[in-house]
């Protein structure tokens, strides 16, 4: 589509041009018994791919031919998407044939180069070894402990021990079914045994003895079963030392075959590095995890919520909202019941555009009961700046007023209205009007762009004095506050005695109501 709008960039192609894919996706899919082909992770998992398009894609990738260990580059012309794709095998004594064959894939909107083929290889190769040894070792262990069990001298044992549940037909059904798992995998069992004593580099990176007693007993129950199509252990499971870091090893593969390096600084507004130091004491945004257990589950923002078009809706007002959020003063968002998505979905977008120097969390509040919550809002000393509320249109006006939150900027999405400071200085003069955006993402990435011509200042000023430069370039009390504020937040120690000053310097600044 950017070829469409941008003339004259290379020559048209309309048969191949408009695909499902705007960026690419890496997915791992399974070949299920029972399911069929199913996609087990993917990245990004943001939802900005549809399930439907995703679990086409795996029932078109497994059902064609594969073979264990063979890379292919596809392309599926019904969906004009490119693929990369690395065919592999699990091993599982209660599955057909002990196997359970899976694929890692990488979906691109546009043809593959050569070093794009390369990268995909090699980041394959590096995922899959491990995994690829766990299981081996694991299936190996379970296996030994198998034929332990049959063996003569720990027959009876055995026998003895599951003999105490009363049901003798269940311990014929695995006696039967181990002998006949034990007997059909005696030469592959004695082939592997002879990889796993070998020196090679993908053994040594999975040295571990992951299946003890507590681990065999899981293949028994699975084994009791009197049908062939019950439920599996999950893929993962089959490599339990390696496959719990699957998630975390797929996105380091996609940051890697898409180039992507992770933003690093001292300061950071929408996952973007505002702030840098020359002196190489950058880091990167870490992610946030609640450590407050004491919550409610109600308390939690949902990470999935309706992908709503609501910064393009505030795109008149959205000033008023930007002004407060880096200002660092406290944002009430009110929402019906009906409309809580939309709420947490303007509530998480305002978040990312936060400057900051580590995440902090939201918090939507269900309960019709809300004095609670304005009594916190009240007090300075509470750690969240953006709150969320459930409340009936005819309950907002309260808010509207000022008289359950003095000090706070108020969206009341049911009546399109808001409650904000008037706005008088020069930083954040690009906001000012009416501005027509394609996406969200189009205004989140504008508010950046703003934002990070503050940094010089912000450098100034922790070299000089804020007050120094306050004077010199005649800033207005509203620009003042942005500055103290991001002066807060990269350094709480030292600029924290400036936030007294810069709650007397915000009661200067009226409130205006106004529609949006």
């Amino acid at each position: 589509m950017d070829e469409f709008l941008t003339f004259g960039r290379s020559i048209a192609d309309p048969w191949r041009r408009v695909g499902c894919l705007a960026e690419p996706v890496l997915l791992v899919v399974e070949f299920c018994q029972i399911q069929g082909p199913r996609p087990l992770y993917w990245f990004p998992d943001d939802g900005t791919v549809p399930m439907h398009l995703l679990e086409e894609i795996a029932v078109w990738l497994m059902s064609s031919e594969n073979v264990h260990a063979n890379l292919c580059c596809m392309f599926n012309q019904q969906l004009a998407v490119h693929l990369l794709v690395q065919y592999s095998t699990m091993l599982d004594i209660t599955a057909r044939a002990f196997q359970r064959p899976f694929a890692i894939a990488f979906l691109m909107p546009s043809q593959p180069t050569a070093k794009n083929v390369e990268a995909f290889q090699q980041a394959a190769a590096e995922f899959l070894m491990p995994i690829i040894a766990c299981n081996k070792r694991y299936v190996h262990s379970i296996l030994r402990q198998a034929m332990l069990m049959l063996s003569e001298r720990d027959q009876q044992n055995v026998q003895s021990y599951y003999s105490t549940s009363g049901n003798a037909q269940q311990i014929v059904i695995v006696s039967n079914k181990l002998k006949s798992v034990v007997q059909k995998t005696n030469a592959w069992f004695e082939r592997v045994s002879d990889q796993l004593c070998e020196s090679d580099g993908s053994a040594d990176e999975c040295f571990c003895e992951c299946a003890g007693p507590e681990e065999f007993r899981r293949f028994v129950v699975l084994l009791a079963q009197k049908h062939s199509s019950c439920a599996l252990l999950n893929l993962m499971e089959l490599a339990p030392c390696k496959g719990v870091k699957l998630k975390h090893s797929i996105q380091e593969a996609y940051l890697r075959l898409t180039d992507t390096e992770v933003a690093k600084g001292l300061l950071f507004c929408g996952q973007t590095a505002v702030v840098r130091s020359t002196f190489g004491a950058n880091s990167e945004l870490p992610r946030h995890e609640n450590e407050e257990l004491n919550r409610t589950e109600e308390e939690y923002i949902p990470i999935v919520v309706a992908r709503e078009s609501t910064l393009k809706t505030l795109s008149y007002r959205l000033l008023r909202c930007v002004y407060p959020l880096l200002t660092g003063e406290r944002i009430v968002i009110l929402a019906s019941k009906q409309r809580v998505s939309t709420g947490v979905d303007l509530l998480n977008k305002l978040n990312s555009m936060r400057i900051c120097r580590r995440p902090e969390s939201v918090k939507w509040n269900f309960d019709s009961d809300i004095d609670t919550e304005a009594n916190a809002m009240s007090d300075n000393n509470t750690h969240c700046q953006l709150f969320g509320i459930s409340c009936e249109a005819n309950a907002t006006l309260q808010w509207i007023n000022g008289e359950k939150c003095e000090h706070c900027t108020v969206v009341d999405l049911g009546n399109q209205k808001m409650r904000a400071h008037e706005y008088s200085g020069r930083l954040l003069a690009q906001l000012h009007g009416k501005r027509n955006f394609p996406s969200d993402s189009a205004v989140a990435a504008f508010v950046v762009s703003v934002v990070t011509d503050l940094n010089q200042l912000l450098v100034l000023a922790r070299y000089v004095t804020p007050e120094a430069v306050f004077k010199h370039l005649s800033l207005s009390i509203s620009d003042q506050l942005i500055l103290l504020n991001c002066l807060a937040e990269f350094n709480v120690t030292k600029y924290s005695q400036m936030n007294k000053k810069k709650f007397d310097r915000q009661k200067c600044i009226p409130y205006k109501k106004m529609k949006f």
